[in-house]
Parts: structure tokens; C-alpha cells; sequence
């Protein structure tokens, strides 16, 4: 059955009636022509919106009243937008919407309506709820997986909170595509940075401190590959630290 949450974190279950039709996606390929050369040049790419639809039927053969109460609970909850949208209610897995039509068609008795509406999904992609990956180093050399089920890249939050010891120039390198993080200088107790690779916003204890990283991350920030992604931290003098990267699973 299909799980509805809207803006202001309400639930719906909606009966078996109600079904998810078929939701396509379409990519755009940005390219311009060279003088003199063949063919174009590459400049980049994008998902598009997606637009999907949720139809089905409210009964209730005895209490035209009470059919009534629940198409309008049901309209009241959709004025919260943007919904999420689960196709199954028991997976971790929606898509978010804004109602881009809607309709519906009584049953002359009042016994029955069909209800069909039309949702413009402005952020093509599926997405979990959120995930957490923590991981205790002691070590200046420490090596680990964070596994990305989705299937697109993603842009996780770091955290990294310092316990003892002075930790100079700490570095996060995700060694399946070569995306690093350089922390620049020395980090010790109580010290804690927050880096939202999505966003492109570095903290140090509450601040803002973008000098601390380096400029390659500044241009290309951090990502995860979907699947597993082997990921080496290092750091010269000692280690002692947690560090936590928090993400939402991707799909298209």
C-alpha cells in the first residue's frame, strides 16, 4: 500500500485501491559546437523533473457522511506540501511531490469517489530516509567502507569529532573515485567539523571555516559512489577521533 507523508511529518495509508502508475525519467545532455572540429563538446548533464500519478477509490457503501469526512481529511492532508511519496509503505524508499492536478468522480449515490492526482516531482531522484556510518580511528592510517545502496552518487555530511591528542592535517579520501577532504593544521580536544558536501558549508566548532579545507574540495566537493566506496583516513602525529558520515541513499 502507498505511504503519503507531508510537510508537516502527517501519515497516510492509503487503501489497496490506490495505485502508482509508471514514472519515467529523461536526462539532457548539454554539448556546443567547436569551429573547425567534429561534433560537440561535452559541458555537462541533468535529470529533469518527473511527473507521476496516485488513483484510486474511497468506499463506503453505508455513510455518505462519512465518505465525505474522508476525502476532505484526505484534501486537507495534501495542502502540506511538498508529499512524500512511498509506493510501498513497509521500503524506505520515496519520492517527493507537488500536486500538479487533481480530480475526482462521485458515485451517484455518494456510496463511492474516484480520486486520481498528478504530482510534479521537482527532484527527479528516490531517496531513504537517512543513514549513518560512524567510525572510531586510533590510528594515523585507518582504511573502511561506507556502502551507498542507492544507485546515484551522493554528497554526504562528515562529522568528525576530536577526543585527545593533537591531530595535525587529517585526510578523508574516498579511493574509488580520488575525492579528498584535507583538513589543513592541527585539531585536539573537544574539537569538532562538521563538512556538509552537499551544500559546501565547513564549520569548526560551530563556525564557519572554509580556509581549513582544501581547494580541490572547494571545486569538486565529496562524493559517495553508489555500491561500496574503500576510504582511507590518515593524519600525522596521533589519532583519536570519531567519524561519522550521515547521507540519504539515492535513486533515479
Amino acid at each position: 500500500m502507498i505511504k503519503l507523508v507531508n510537510s508537516k511529518n502527517q501519515e497516510i495509508i492509503l487503501n489497496p485501491t490506490f495505485s502508482f502508475n509508471e514514472i519515467e525519467s529523461s536526462k539532457n545532455i548539454k554539448s556546443q559546437e567547436i569551429a573547425n572540429l567534429d561534433g560537440e563538446e561535452y559541458q555537462g548533464s541533468k535529470y529533469n523533473a518527473r511527473s507521476f500519478k496516485v488513483a484510486g477509490a474511497i468506499i463506503n457503501t453505508r455513510n455518505s457522511e462519512l465518505l465525505r469526512a474522508e476525502v476532505d481529511e484526505l484534501y486537507n492532508f495534501l495542502q502540506h506540501e511538498p508529499i512524500k511519496v512511498y509506493r510501498n509503505k513497509d521500503i524506505d524508499k520515496y519520492i517527493s511531490g507537488y500536486i500538479n492536478s487533481e480530480s475526482q468522480s462521485w458515485h451517484p449515490l455518494d456510496r463511492w469517489v474516484k480520486l486520481e492526482f498528478e504530482f510534479l516531482a521537482v527532484d527527479p531522484f528516490f531517496y531513504s530516509s537517512g543513514e549513518t556510518r560512524g567510525e572510531a580511528i586510533s590510528n594515523i592510517l585507518h582504511n573502511f567502507q561506507v556502502v551507498n545502496d542507492g544507485n546515484i552518487a551522493i554528497n554526504p555530511t562528515l562529522t568528525i569529532s576530536f577526543n585527545s591528542g593533537t591531530t595535525t592535517d587529517p585526510v578523508i579520501e574516498n579511493l574509488e573515485n580520488g575525492d579528498k577532504i584535507v583538513l589543513n593544521g592541527d585539531f585536539g580536544v573537544g574539537d569538532e567539523v562538521i563538512i556538509d558536501c552537499e551544500r559546501m558549508i565547513v564549520t569548526k566548532n560551530g563556525s564557519i571555516a572554509l580556509s581549513i579545507v582544501n581547494d580541490s574540495f572547494l571545486l569538486d566537493s565529496f562524493k559517495l559512489e553508489a555500491g561500496r566506496n574503500n576510504t582511507e583516513f590518515r593524519c600525522e602525529n596521533s589519532a583519536d577521533l570519531s567519524l561519522v558520515f550521515s547521507f540519504k541513499n539515492k535513486w533515479i
